[in-house]
């Protein structure tokens, strides 16, 4: 609600700065929360419409005494939660993770009703409950009676945990006789010790002479009497004690509640959220960590004693013997075999947390036949370790490395160091790496060069708003930051650089959506004495060599690429960047309905507008009849899209069905038949409205008719080129401006038209859009390189020659000296990665992105800054 409200906000604002009275706009709004955005649902009517003074038949209804005859439970609000966690000795970390979800704030808190140990049950949930297990928490009693057994001391926790693994698949699991077969009594333990290490001599001996590794060798005989109710180490400290003749009173794993057996020491070693302290405070700095990448480890290391570096994936304790899943950059596990015969603090090692940081020496040997892991490159062979160091522990993590793509957001955000452990996370950094350098290596070859254009430039009127920084030096003036090289390129073609092309950082102070950021990256390309088709085929061969190189072992086909027009684009799919995987083309049929009496199409038909229709076939229905459910689901798009509904007719075996067919006459629906080739059981829907919303709707029509029939193959990469676009468009309140960008060159028939200033709505211009999948990923133009055709564009604008110059006064200036014809391109990088990754917003395929609304939450930006440095940067702050 804030994030709408303050969206809605700065749109009144900044409709109040650029014209001086409130925006005359009344509406009602959506927030769209994937967006980012508000969306318009409606346009209000008139004053007595519900947002104005009341009408005679609504009287005032008096909340005056509302909060006190209201009670709300906010024990379950993210801060209550939080602060419960917090005060109880939950570090404020976890606290986050808890409160961040409504299940998990949910079960951390029931749970803990009747035990009063907010810290404990906390514990006990993030070392034993996964993330995506918390909505498996249905009825909290026997979780919480589950739970209370082990605050008492009855169970150890890895019965809590399987007792909840159990009630996760079954919820009419007997809870209470699990307990009751896990509880393992001090007698029970002791009489099991006494005869192990009664039949055991040998072992024994060996032990009291200082071998104390050996009692791993008693563990199994021990465990198997006990059951799995009695933590390993708890079995192994009574277990020395009576082989090395301690009495049993005077060992550190007595039990202080004899009768529910000695569970205390491992409900501690479990409650300790805190790696040992040994490990806090040693701090090991050395001049090699490692000898291999787990990469460059297989079979031919047998036998071999190497030295392997990374992070903890996972530990698997199971007693006397530990498992690590070591993880290094290359997001490849190999397996970590640990013994207490190797490593003496067996028990430390056990209680690493996940992602601290270790290198581990040892030999590398063949892993038994039962033991093999098929699915792993390396599952074959492991490590049994004789050294670890630990070079860095980890505390408790916000969220699971593993299931980091379905953790909110905005804790990804924040943790945006630990999301890039995510292999899905990392694996698209890398990808852009690689797109990034074939491109760079591709230019190369074909004798582009490089060059680093200005970040901190002048400013200019045309665009999307940009972003200003003050000068220090000189008070009063401003640079801004470039939303793309545009001008440098062309200067740099004047000087006679031939080919260029950078990696561009732009930046553009605009709302920010799925697939737009505040700053992204372009590939942008110039070239001199080039033809629209050189600079078409080159970059139509890039892009080729990128997803054929880079995304060689993908599931991706790349299919050839499609050339329309702008116009055809548009008749044909409403938009001038269709997603061509697909069919379900449009027609327009606004001569075949212009005399029907029906005011739906009529009233755009006189103001104007259009009628555009799109049909459906029996077939690409699956050969069934459309769902009303369905109809009426894309009749809210469209309505979202700016039309009043959205009319249809489906065709019957002996008659067409529809509600407007006595609106609209049957003669006239026949005709519509006859010219969108509908036949028995295909549907046709219809769009009237002014050019621009008719063809918006059928549009956002078409893509969801084609997402929810299946029609739109997954795997297939569909590029095309859309071109002859025209060099203008007109603007709502008159006049005419540059539908791509001003610096574009007309198609050569129409030059003396253009200088002309004729006609400027029919002007094509040598313009092109480079589009993949419904997505536009890049887009060009062959420039103007003269001045006075550069002029002659701002003159039919409406701009006058001082006015040209105060805009685009740089580049007219180097046109005096003998600039070449030149052309080029920007390619769109963050969305290009965005669809090859498969992603859903472009902010999955960037290191450091912004927030939906354009907020940094890992540098905590934007911020507010010291008066201090606000003064020197030559700014004051208005209070709003």
């Amino acid at each position: 609600m804030s994030k709408a409200v303050t969206e809605a906000i700065k749109k009144q604002l900044n409709y109040y700065e650029e014209h001086g009275v409130p925006s005359p706009d009344q509406v009602t709004a959506q927030w769209d929360a994937e967006a980012q955005v508000t969306r318009v649902m409606r346009s209000k009517e008139d004053a007595a419409d519900y947002r104005f003074s009341q009408e005679p038949d609504i009287p005032w209804l008096d909340i005056s005494d509302l909060k006190e005859r209201t009670k709300v439970d906010v024990s379950l609000l993210p801060t209550a939660v939080e602060e419960e966690l917090i005060t109880g000795g939950v570090r404020p970390q976890d606290a986050k993770f808890f409160s961040g979800d409504k299940e998990r704030s949910r079960v951390v808190v029931g749970l803990n009703q009747g035990i009063n140990n907010i810290k404990a049950v906390a514990t006990v949930l993030m070392n034993n409950v996964k993330t995506e297990e918390y909505i498996n928490f249905s009825e909290l009693e026997p979780y919480n009676t589950i739970l209370k057994s082990f605050i008492d001391n009855t169970i150890p926790v890895n019965i809590v945990k399987e007792g909840f693994q159990n009630l996760y698949k079954d919820a009419g699991f007997d809870y209470l006789e699990f307990i009751k077969e896990n509880t393992v009594s001090d007698a029970e333990i002791d009489a099991a010790v006494a005869e192990v290490v009664g039949a055991n001599p040998e072992i024994v001996a060996a032990i009291q002479g200082g071998q104390q590794g050996h009692v791993g060798k008693l563990m199994g005989p021990t465990m198997a009497k006990t059951g799995k109710g009695v933590s390993g180490k708890i079995l192994r400290d009574k277990l020395l004690a009576v082989c090395l003749g301690g009495s049993e009173s005077k060992s550190a794993t007595k039990s202080e509640n004899t009768g529910k057996g000695i569970t205390k020491e491992a409900k501690k070693r479990d409650l300790n959220d805190d790696t040992p302290s040994k490990y806090q405070d040693v701090r090991i700095v050395k001049d090699n960590y490692r000898t291999h990448r787990i990469p460059e480890v297989s079979k031919e290391n047998l036998n071999e004693e190497l030295t392997l570096g990374g992070w903890v994936a996972s530990i698997r304790d199971h007693g006397e013997l530990v498992f690590i899943d070591l993880r290094d950059a290359s997001n490849e596990v190999f397996q970590v075999r640990v013994t207490r015969d190797e490593v003496k603090d067996l028990d430390d090692v056990a209680k690493l947390k996940d992602e601290s940081v270790i290198a581990v020496k040892g030999k590398i040997i063949e892993r038994s036949a039962d033991d093999v892991n098929p699915n792993t490159r390396t599952g074959n062979i492991e490590l049994v370790a004789n050294h670890i160091d630990v070079l860095n522990v980890a505390r408790n993590l916000p969220f699971e490395i593993k299931k980091a793509d379905k953790t909110n957001e905005s804790v990804r955000m924040e943790y945006k160091f630990l999301d890039h452990r995510n292999q899905s996370t990392k694996k698209a950094i890398i990808n852009r790496h690689k797109v990034i350098k074939l491109i760079r290596d591709g230019l190369d070859e074909q004798n582009f060069i490089e060059v680093e254009t200005p970040i901190l430039s002048g400013g200019t009127d045309e665009g999307a708003r940009e972003f200003i920084v003050p000068s220090r030096v000189h008070k009063g003036k401003f640079y801004t930051l470039p939303q793309a090289p545009q001008q440098y390129k062309q200067m740099l073609m004047v000087g006679s650089f031939e080919r260029y092309f950078q990696i561009a950082r732009c930046f553009r102070d605009e709302d920010s959506r799925g697939d737009r950021q505040p700053e992204f990256t372009q590939m942008d390309l110039e070239m001199s004495f080039a033809s629209m088709d050189e600079i078409i085929r080159l970059n139509s061969d890039l892009l080729v060599n990128v997803i054929k190189t880079v995304y060689a072992k993908s599931k991706w086909q790349l299919k050839d690429f499609i050339t329309i027009t702008y116009a055809e684009a548009m008749e044909n799919y409403g938009s001038d960047r269709p997603d061509l995987r697909f069919g379900l083309p449009m027609k327009t049929i606004t001569e075949v309905v212009a005399d029907t009496p029906f005011q739906v199409f009529r009233n755009p038909i006189e103001n104007g507008g259009i009628v555009k229709a799109i049909k459906v076939s029996k077939e690409e229905m699956g050969d069934k009849r459309m769902s009303k459910g369905a109809i009426e689901k894309l009749t809210t798009l469209a309505q979202s899209n700016g039309l009043g509904g959205l009319a249809y007719i489906i065709v019957n075996q002996n008659d067409l069905q529809s509600p407007i067919i006595k609106f609209l006459g049957e003669d006239i629906g026949a005709k519509i038949i006859e010219i969108m080739d509908a036949k028995v059981g295909d549907i046709v829907f219809f769009s009237a409205a002014d050019y621009k919303t008719a063809n918006k709707a059928l549009d956002a029509v078409r893509q969801e008719l084609g997402a929810m029939l299946n029609l739109i193959p997954k795997n297939v990469l569909q590029p095309a080129w859309v071109i002859d676009f025209p060099q203008f468009e007109e603007k709502e309140e008159g006049g005419w401006t540059f539908s791509h960008n001003p610096f574009s060159m007309p198609k050569p028939e129409y030059i003396d038209q253009h200088m002309n200033g004729e006609n400027p709505g029919e002007i094509l211009a040598q313009q092109y859009d480079l589009i993949l999948n419904g997505y536009e990923i890049g887009g060009g133009s062959v420039r103007a390189h003269r001045g006075d055709i550069l002029e002659a564009t701002f003159k039919i604008m409406g701009y006058n020659h001082e006015e040209m110059l105060a805009s685009v006064g740089n580049v007219y200036k180097a046109f005096q000296y003998g600039a070449p014809p030149h052309g080029g391109i920007a390619w769109g990088l963050d969305r290009l990665l965005m669809i090859l990754e498969k992603k859903d917003s472009i902010r999955d395929v960037m290191a450091y992105p912004k927030t939906g609304s354009g907020e940094d939450y890992l540098f905590n930006a934007p911020n507010v800054l010291s008066t201090k440095k606000i003064s020197e940067a030559n700014v004051k702050l208005i209070e709003s």
